[in-house]
């Protein structure tokens, strides 16, 4: 894990450059490409439309069991110019926009579905991702649960890769889709995790520290990544 700080007004470059470097490794193996929501998302305006190729695949890291297109991360993921340009170069992906009269249940085990059917297809692919991590410690759609840790376990650290499920209270958008720990642990050897602002100092020490437990700070699995890059405004 390497940890890079950079002015805010750099953070986003920095983080782009770095992920254009490591799809221009990839561009002639099969990878797919997760991207969180949020201020993560100011990352694709530095990525190179150029290093798109038909062995690519854009999908979300999680998403928001929405309907509205406003809250729905692949919705505002369609939107982007780095989307629309990678796809009209050959680029594929992995919808989660919501079907009418799907149930968030059946809506995790259909994300789930497609992220087999990519890693059956392409055994020896690549996968990347970009990470978000909140004031709260959580990563992706994984919220956390110290006062639970075996609903915990039973939400992502299962044999599950992607899950839908309720969060309440823990989330203003509770509903939502995301790949679990187990996925994280199996296949994610490659991030690119975007941490601004002063109010992530805590979760940032959390992941330095490496001593919670994932059930009460999510953010920790960012260490056992392979190769984690974080990017922050955040001086240490």
């Amino acid at each position: 894990m390497n940890i890079h700080t950079f002015p805010t007004d750099q953070l986003a470059r920095e983080a782009g450059n770095t992920l254009n470097k490591k799809l221009e490794e990839l561009k002639d193996v099969p990878t797919l490409l997760l991207l969180s929501g949020g201020s993560a998302l100011s990352i694709l305006d530095f990525l190179d439309p150029n290093l798109a190729t038909e062995k690519l695949t854009i999908s979300v890291f999680d998403d928001r069991f929405a309907s509205d297109p406003k809250q729905n991360n692949f919705c505002l993921l369609k939107e982007t110019d780095f989307f629309k340009k990678n796809v009209a170069r050959g680029a594929r992906h992995i919808d989660t926009s919501l079907s009418s009269g799907i149930s968030l249940e059946d809506f995790g085990r259909q994300f789930e579905t497609n992220i087999k059917n990519w890693l059956h297809s392409n055994p020896s692919g690549a996968i990347i991702a970009t990470m978000g991590v909140g004031p709260d410690g959580h990563t992706g759609g994984m919220m956390p649960y110290p006062e639970d840790p075996h609903r915990f376990n039973e939400l992502f650290e299962s044999e599950a890769l992607a899950v839908g499920y309720n969060a309440l209270e823990k989330n203003p958008f509770s509903e939502r889709i995301t790949v679990t720990m187990t996925f994280i642990k199996k296949y994610l050897k490659s991030s690119i995790v975007y941490m601004s602002g002063e109010n992530k100092r805590e979760s940032l020490n959390k992941i330095i520290q490496g001593t919670e437990t994932l059930a009460a700070a999510p953010c920790g699995i960012i260490k056992e990544i392979p190769e984690a890059q974080i990017f922050t405004d955040i001086t240490l």
